[in-house]
């Protein structure tokens, strides 16, 4: 190759890369919205495989109550997922708090201020998927739904109320209560994940909460447990509910496999399915995930760390984020069934 046809195939590869070269690596981009009289905020995850003219995917992932778009992201480690199996992340922030900071949902029945003032965000999250639909290249067929405690909670009510957007959810540590669905057309499928040692939410159900209130007194701030507490319902009631309202039966099997216990019900039809992954050991953390409050963050070694640790519980090396992508990846919406009459 002479030196000028060498100059300007060069220029043609800049040239490339400045018309291309901002999809070629991951990026998150910070958006904001309003909905019902708020400002709501949420950022993007991109993918380096998001590329011009291809639809990709869509995880939601929604912090714990107290928790943030910051605590969120180092606790889930999702990004790296989505890097490795390109779907985009959207992480979306609750509402209340100060500083963008101890940020709760509404799921109806919990938590905080967003449950005190009766904050649209279900609501919310169906502006945001049309926001992301319009701005972004997202498959509206292939849009998913994650969250720990009362992230996941309003998983649970997304599939309940937006079963024509949600096509599928997979919840961790936080199944609540048994919701009353409204009737939709098509069933979703749910994947939920639970610790055997979760203090947070016992897997019996009975009395829920205190967990936050619990840390706070054990490191001098002075914190109203009683009440913080609130009456939960079994995972199996809540499971067994959601499996009958997608038109499995009242049958499950059981399989171990390393460091857990998966539960799936029978006769489910397809893209119907409910299962349950019972981690052995775990705490009310993210599983193969990370201690993503800001304590850790700032000092992993300090006590304030290692209260929060004692408090929250094991962490499991079982990897969520990949057994989750495994389960949506599965489902389209438009691959659906209708539910029961």
């Amino acid at each position: 190759m002479n030196l000028h046809r060498h100059r300007v195939f060069s220029l043609a590869i800049l040239l490339l890369l400045a018309c291309f070269g901002s999809y070629a690596t991951a990026r998150d981009e910070i958006h904001t919205l309003r909905h019902d009289g708020l400002t709501r905020r949420f950022l993007v995850h991109l993918p380096p495989q998001y590329t011009k003219g291809k639809d990709l995917p869509m995880v939601m992932v929604f912090h714990g109550g107290g928790g943030n778009i910051e605590n969120i992201m180092r606790e889930t480690r999702m990004n790296v997922a989505a890097d490795r199996h390109g779907f985009i992340a959207v992480y979306p922030a609750g509402t209340g708090g100060k500083r963008r900071r101890m940020l709760t949902w509404n799921a109806g029945y919990c938590c905080g201020e967003a449950k005190e003032n009766n904050v649209d965000d279900v609501g919310f999250v169906s502006k945001l998927i049309d926001f992301m639909v319009s701005k972004y290249q997202v498959d509206s067929h292939r849009v998913y739904a994650t969250g720990h405690s009362n992230g996941a909670m309003l998983s649970f009510r997304l599939a309940c109320e937006l079963p024509e957007r949600i096509t599928a959810v997979a919840p961790n540590s936080g199944h609540g209560r048994v919701l009353t669905c409204r009737r939709g057309t098509r069933p979703v499928p749910i994947m939920y994940l639970h610790g055997t040692e979760d203090k947070g939410l016992p897997i019996e159900g009975g009395e829920c909460g205190g967990m936050f209130q619990d840390f706070l007194n054990s490191v001098g701030i002075p914190a109203d447990r009683k009440s913080a507490l609130w009456k939960c319902d079994s995972v199996q009631a809540v499971l067994k509910k959601f499996a009958a309202r997608n038109g499995c039966s009242t049958k499950t099997r059981r399989t171990r496999m390393s460091g857990a216990t998966l539960e799936g019900y029978l006769d489910c039809p397809k893209g119907g399915e409910v299962e349950f992954y019972l981690l052995d050991g775990a705490g009310h953390t993210w599983p193969g995930g990370e201690y993503g409050t800001d304590a850790c963050e700032r000092k992993p070694d300090g006590r304030l760390c290692q209260q929060w640790k004692d408090h929250a519980g094991a962490i499991s090396r079982f990897n969520a984020n990949e057994k989750m992508w495994e389960f949506f990846s599965k489902y389209k919406i438009d691959q659906q069934v209708s539910l029961p009459q």
